[in-house]
């Protein structure tokens, strides 16, 4: 379990396009870093990493992508759409004042990445795609849709967020993660509601509409197509314990003309453990190049 360091993020609002997008900001002085979570999650989780990180070097700024922590959800189909999440952020941006950045993508924030890079070339300055939903696979269908049917049967709402500790901690993936990044989660990724009990901030709905969206060519599918407009500029992270395979990143490396770097976890491999995820993204990103190796990495 990682110890608090630093101080806590500035949640800001702001308006694109006559919708509400929110995010975090760590501060610091350095390059800006953009931490792009996971379908279900939001910008929040990433706490204990960008508190290590903000400072001279990076200045982490998180996004809760559409529908997720306090960004208004989408209000048709094609919202789900992976390059209409990726407009929308573009637009955040614009008004953050960030030109270029080192990006950090996980699972469907990943393939939002590799979408932002393409609707901006030239914004990512490198990218670590960590588990990143971009392959040119149908049969990541096999995966997504009944990861979609699952969801929707989802518990909305909790007498408190010690319950949802207590349950969320006990059972796959979430047992997985570091408790400081569970702990983030249950404070940035919950509304607090009148009667005292606390709400999922993403609706198990968004959530399912996003797993379908990953398996067709507005999502992960298409994510692949643009990979190679990152080529010199990602490494592709993964997990040896994920559902979703080795062979998966292996390919989405060579598409991307990237790296691979697997480590020993699961499919939310960067929360999994705070000092890892640090070393890597010191590592990776430019202004460190001299760092050790991340812990118990492998590049296959």
């Amino acid at each position: 379990m990682s110890e608090d360091v630093g101080h806590d993020a500035t949640p800001f609002e702001l308006a694109v396009d006559g919708r509400r997008v929110a995010g975090l900001d760590w501060g610091g002085q350095g390059t800006p870093l953009l931490l792009l979570h996971a379908n279900g999650f939001c910008a929040g989780m990433y706490d204990p990493i960008a508190r290590r990180l903000a400072g001279h070097d990076y200045h982490p700024v998180g996004i809760d992508l559409r529908g997720h922590g306090r960004t208004d959800p989408p209000r048709a189909p094609g919202e789900f759409a992976f390059p209409s999440i990726a407009t929308e952020l573009q637009g955040a941006l614009g008004q953050l004042g960030i030109e270029q950045a080192f990006v950090v993508g996980a699972s469907m924030g990943g393939g939002v990445a590799v979408w932002l890079n393409a609707l901006t070339p030239g914004l990512v300055l490198h990218a670590i795609l960590a588990e990143a939903i971009a392959f040119d696979q149908q049969s990541l269908g096999d995966v997504a849709n009944p990861l979609a049917e699952q969801t929707r049967r989802r518990r909305i709402n909790w007498p408190s967020r010690e319950e949802m500790a207590a349950s969320y901690g006990s059972r796959p993936p979430l047992d997985a993660l570091e408790d400081a990044a569970l702990r983030a989660y249950l404070r940035y990724g919950t509304i607090d509601q009148p009667d005292g009990s606390v709400n999922l901030a993403c609706s198990p709905e968004v959530e399912a509409g996003i797993y379908e969206r990953a398996a067709t060519i507005d999502g992960g599918r298409g994510a692949a197509t643009v990979l190679g407009e990152l080529a010199g500029k990602v490494t592709v992270v993964c997990g040896l314990r994920s559902s979703l395979g080795l062979n998966r990143f292996r390919v989405q490396a060579e598409l991307a003309g990237g790296d691979l770097v697997a480590l020993d976890a699961g499919h939310l491999v960067l929360h999994e453990n705070t000092e890892r995820a640090v070393a890597l993204i010191r590592e990776h990103f430019l202004v460190h190049q001299d760092s050790p190796p991340a812990e118990g990495s492998t590049r296959p």
